[in-house]
């Protein structure tokens, strides 16, 4: 899924003020202080009045500090530009800094050591060196549409012919390692990285448009995703060193219905892993989706009731139309209708300072475009009557993106069908990437230790190493 829709993404920004500028103040134990705070390194440098503030990963250049006090044991620094802040203590005989990040809405727990140059980013789950197995990349073209994909090949040690799983992505343009760019976590690479470990090949691609794969991801729907698992599918089939009767799919939220349908298309597809996977119709799944971000933004209980319900009539009105040339005009039709009756309330009610913003163009052009078309109308109840192979099927129930009571109804249907071998699990305490996570929001996601909750690594190389003797 979307990590969210067009039409709530204004919700879930929000601002915090900072502390005011103050003079500047000798800086103690002067020299480089690096801690890290999720996949986001924070970086003090204290040298007297030219001390700054950096989190490299922003991609903006350190900022002079506004304010540095050091009151006892303690230190505040505010950043001059964007104005994160921090406000620690030295502990451990001066050895850390140890307290809090501030960044926008957001405060969070942070460690400082001083280091003598700045480190790189080391997230605590991306594989340790040197590697005890092959990392090919590698290149192959799909039949019939002329697409042409890069990815990497993770094959473990030894001769012979070992099973393969082919990763699928959810929603958005992503690298082959699950990231919108080279920040952020990368849940793929360290998949890949676990189940390799344990005797399995793992083929994780560009999507479409991005890096060395070829294509644009705008014009592509779930059917094309499907495609290309099934053409990663037959380019391991070809390799000598891949067992063709034991590959399967493994799909991340959209990736799991796209490896769904791989799998009703073709028998040569073994098995489906369906992680945090989109397994109820398009439009059930976008106002769920739509309901929780709504729930859980800071705003009023009127600005919720407003959101909800322009929400739910807007999503109608293109599920409705979604084949249809109206389906502009109609969406604009609808809006307007909305807002005529929403303005006679407000009215009414002598409502005068008014924040409301939906962004309708933006939604309009989202809505219009071929993905969503084809996404607000899919319903996977025809895929699963065709899906025969063994499937595994895992949600968090923190999860704001995709409802994981779709399990029980994806698992029924695919035994009524007269699938023998379907495993589902509700996972507690984790989020739509499969984190453990606190508030679980989208904007959580990086500021996280853990890129794939160990539990479910476990889960699914037990499952599949069971399903592959």
């Amino acid at each position: 899924m979307k990590k969210y829709d067009v039409a709530t993404a204004a919700l879930l920004a929000a601002l915090a003020n900072l502390a005011p500028a103050a003079a500047q103040a000798p800086a103690p134990r002067a020299g480089i202080w690096q801690g890290q705070v999720g996949t986001r390194r924070v970086v003090l440098t204290l040298r007297g009045d030219s001390s700054t503030l950096a989190l490299p990963e922003s991609g903006q250049p350190p900022a002079p500090l506004a304010t540095l006090r050091t009151p006892g044991d303690s230190l505040v620094a505010i950043a001059k530009y964007g104005k994160p802040a921090l406000r620690v203590r030295f502990a451990d005989r001066g050895r850390v800094l140890s307290g809090t990040l501030s960044e926008y809405a957001k405060t969070l727990p942070v460690v400082l050591r001083p280091v003598a140059a700045v480190q790189p980013l080391r997230l605590a789950q991306a594989p340790s060196l040197p590697l005890p197995y092959r990392a090919e990349d590698v290149q192959f073209s799909s039949a019939g549409d002329s697409m042409r994909f890069g990815g990497t090949l993770t094959h473990p040690p030894g001769q012979g012919r070992v099973p393969a799983v082919v990763i699928l992505s959810g929603t958005g343009p992503q690298t082959r390692n699950g990231a919108p760019g080279p920040n952020g976590h990368q849940p793929f690479e360290v998949l890949a990285d676990y189940l390799t470990r344990r005797g399995f090949a793992v083929l994780r691609t560009d999507d479409r448009g991005v890096g060395q794969t070829s294509g644009r991801y705008d014009q592509a729907t779930t059917a094309d995703f499907a495609r290309d698992g099934l053409a990663a599918v037959r380019y391991l089939r070809q390799r000598p060193d891949i067992d063709p009767a034991r590959v399967g799919l493994l799909g991340h939220s959209e990736g799991g219905a796209a490896a769904m349908m791989a799998a009703a298309a073709s028998p040569d597809v073994a098995f489906v892993v369906s992680l945090a996977g989109l397994l109820t119709p398009g439009l059930q799944a976008l106002l769920f989706q739509n309901a929780e971000l709504v729930r859980v933004a800071p705003i009023s209980a009127r600005e919720k009731q407003r959101y909800g319900e322009l929400n739910d009539l807007m999503f109608r009105t293109a599920h409705h139309y979604a084949a249809s040339p109206e389906l502009e005009a109609q969406l604009r039709a609808t809006y307007q209708t909305w807002k005529t009756q929403d303005d006679a309330r407000l009215l009414a009610d002598k409502v005068t300072n008014d924040h409301f913003r939906f962004p309708l163009d933006s939604y309009v052009r989202q809505a219009t475009g071929p993905w969503y078309r084809y996404q607000v109308a899919f319903d996977p109840a025809p895929y699963f009557a065709r899906v025969k192979v063994p499937v595994l099927a895992l949600n968090g129930d923190r999860d704001l993106m995709v409802d994981y009571h779709g399990l029980a109804a994806a698992a029924t249907a695919l035994r009524q069908a007269g699938n023998r071998d379907v495993t589902t699990q509700v996972l507690p305490g984790l989020n739509h990437l499969l984190q453990p996570c606190h508030t679980c929001l989208t904007n959580e996601y990086n500021d996280l230790d853990t890129t794939l909750d160990p539990g479910v690594l476990r889960l699914v190389g037990d499952w599949l190493t069971r399903h592959t003797r």
